[in-house]
C-alpha cells in the first residue's frame, strides 16, 4: 500500500490513482530532489516523537521552525 512513502504525490495531484503512486513519487523525487524529504521512522515512533517533543511550529522568514524538547527535557529550536 506504501501510503507512508508515496503520499506526497497525492498532494501534488489528487487525481493520481493509487496504482501509479510509486511511479509518480519516483518522478517527483527525480524532478525536485531538494524538496522531496522522506523520514523512514515508523508511524508509531514518529507520532510519539511529535507528541512528546514538539511544542510549537512557527514560520521564520522562508522556513518553518519547530521547537522541541531535548533529551534532558529542556527546550531547543531546530530548523525543519
Amino acid at each position: 500500500h506504501r501510503i507512508g512513502s508515496t503520499h506526497a504525490a497525492h498532494h501534488v495531484c489528487s487525481k493520481i490513482p493509487h496504482y501509479h503512486a510509486v511511479e509518480a513519487t519516483q518522478a517527483l523525487k527525480a524532478a525536485f530532489p531538494e524538496f522531496y524529504l522522506y523520514d523512514p521512522t515508523p508511524v508509531p515512533a514518529a507520532l510519539w516523537r511529535v507528541a512528546t517533543r514538539c511544542y510549537e511550529v512557527t514560520p521564520v522568514q522562508d522556513l518553518w521552525v519547530f521547537g522541541a524538547a531535548s533529551d534532558d527535557g529542556n527546550k531547543k529550536t531546530k530548523a525543519a
